[in-house]
């Protein structure tokens, strides 16, 4: 199973702010867009097998409308919708390839960042519960936002991680490191497109026609026409919804032809049109800056690590709390007075998707555990078996197999160094690698 080991409070921090964002993003939409869902149902489109519904994709249309983003208000219904659709696509690509690769967001994974969200703000979960509710959001709802963008965030780096140049970059950088270099300045550079497609096989007149096309974007752009704006109504890159924002990067990291082209650019300046094999393009600076790469010096390296297995028995509907609870008491009985080995208990009645695995969690610090698990994992001696612990989930039994004492340093490096990489290169990666899996997919379309 692929996790995303989280070994000091850099990472941490990054996945608390996308879910905070994510949390307020909803609460500020969702409302309007729980009024206006069509009851009539169809099917809007089929993505490999799975459907998506009319109902569905009106409820999205309406998050689009109802947003923060100014730009998407003023383009076109049809435009609103086709973007919506997309991004419907998007996310259940990203989940079956997500579980293609074995990456599951699980109920734990999803409690422990509530319990971050909740934490930050000062309120335990029930009363968080209450305030997402309060402001118009089913609680199931708010947790499948958080489980998407999850899977996003985790399938993101996982293809990042897999990138050859960020193989090879992460190597430089390594190097930069050992030889005791403590900075490296360069430019880097934040980039938005207007992007034309040339089609292949395309015709020495349509080409011509699609520089024309090209030409009247770059006199609105030059004129101070809004160029998000511009890009979102008009460009067929795959950025386009997020108003042509490439990314940013070190200077020399961008295409030779586009380097060529806004090295003498200003911020807020645009370039001449720029053709390629693939299309013309129309970049704007939106700002460059000198980046001052730095490294972690902390001399306390030293975690605590737990190898730990885990029974879970979840809260449901079917079954009240106290049977719940006396059938693990059982369970817990059987390993305790039989000898019966933990491993096969836990792939027989474990609900946890550990439990094809013997319930086996890896080595995790306390800080990546429930709360309430880190709590009676700090008393237990090696391969003891914890009293029934009791969680919003529902409830657990864990065995501690052996801790550890483990120098981190190196891994806060390797974080460091990683994060530098993925801010210049992920966006790109993860677009680039996206575009090609739609291409690849079984997509049928109903509604745009």
């Amino acid at each position: 199973m692929y996790r995303v080991k989280v070994l000091d409070s850099i990472k941490q921090n990054i996945l608390l702010f996308i879910f905070m964002l994510i949390t307020f993003d909803i609460f500020a939409i969702h409302k309007e867009s729980n009024l206006n869902v069509s009851f009539c149902n169809g099917i809007a489109a089929v993505v490999n097998g799975e459907i998506i519904t009319i109902t569905e994709l009106d409820a999205e249309e309406n998050i689009f409308r109802s947003g923060s983003n100014k730009q998407l208000k003023k383009i076109s219904e049809y435009d609103l919708r086709r973007l919506a659709l997309q991004k419907l696509i998007d996310k259940i690509l990203i989940r079956q390839e997500s579980n293609k690769r074995n990456i599951f967001v699980s109920d734990n994974d999803i409690y422990n960042v509530v319990h971050s969200i909740a934490s930050h703000n000062n309120m335990t979960i029930d009363k968080f519960r209450v305030f997402v509710e309060k402001n118009g959001l089913l609680w199931t709802s708010y947790l499948d936002s958080l489980r998407d963008e999850m899977y996003d965030s985790f399938l993101r780096k996982q293809i990042f991680e897999e990138s050859s140049l960020v193989n090879y970059e992460n190597n430089c950088v390594k190097q930069i490191s050992n030889n005791n270099i403590e900075s490296n300045r360069n430019k880097l550079v934040s980039l938005a497109q207007i992007f034309i497609r040339i089609p292949e096989n395309a015709t020495s007149s349509e080409i011509d026609e699609l520089y024309k096309k090209a030409s009247i974007l770059h006199d609105d752009a030059s004129k101070n026409h809004n160029f998000s704006e511009l890009a979102i109504n008009f460009s067929d890159g795959i950025e386009a919804s997020s108003g042509g924002f490439l990314g940013k990067r070190l200077l020399d990291k961008w295409p030779d032809v586009f380097v060529e082209n806004i090295v003498s650019l200003s911020n807020g300046e645009i370039s001449k049109i720029i053709k390629s094999s693939s299309g013309f393009h129309i970049l704007k600076m939106l700002d460059r800056e000198v980046d001052s790469m730095s490294y972690v010096s902390n001399d306390k390296n030293l975690v605590d690590q737990f190898h730990i297995k885990h029974i879970l028995v979840k809260k449901s509907f079917a079954i009240t709390d106290e049977e719940a609870f006396l059938y693990l008491s059982a369970i817990r009985k059987e390993i305790i007075s039989n000898c019966i080995c933990f491993e096969d208990m836990a792939q027989k009645y474990s609900h946890d998707i550990t439990a094809p695995q013997g319930g086996d969690m890896g080595w995790l610090t306390l800080s990546e555990m429930l709360p309430e698990i880190a709590k009676s994992v700090v008393c237990l001696t090696d391969n003891k078996v914890s009293e029934i612990i009791t969680s919003p989930i529902g409830y657990h039994i864990i065995k501690l197999y052996s801790r550890r004492l483990l120098d981190i340093k190196e891994d806060r490096q390797e974080i460091t160094n990683n994060q530098y990489l993925f801010d210049l290169h992920g966006k790109y990666i993860f677009d680039v690698w996206l575009e090609r899996i739609r291409s690849q997919s079984y997509i049928h379309s109903n509604s745009v």
